[in-house]
């Protein structure tokens, strides 16, 4: 298996993270449309700390996805692999 099909792979998962952490974060966290939101919140502490979790786990492997693909499109341009 060549690099490029590893890199593919790896930033594939990592969608598939993020997607799926976003999506259980979401769930889990505590509607914030009522007018007593912070009482629901402490309430259910622990599916608070859950989701801000899950979150943490989307963030950081979204940020993953842009070091996974920084190999594959610094070999066509290194300004648009760096974000610019």
């Amino acid at each position: 298996m060549n690099t490029t099909r590893k890199i593919a792979i790896a930033t594939g998962v990592l969608f598939i993270i993020a997607t799926v952490a976003s999506l259980a974060a979401n769930a889990v966290t505590p509607d914030l449309a009522a007018t007593d939101y912070l009482i629901q919140f402490s309430a259910q502490a622990n599916r608070v700390t859950a989701g801000a979790f899950l979150y943490l786990i989307a963030a950081f492997s979204s940020a993953g996805i842009a070091v996974a693909m920084y190999p594959v499109l610094n070999r066509v341009s290194t300004g648009p692999a760096l974000g610019s």
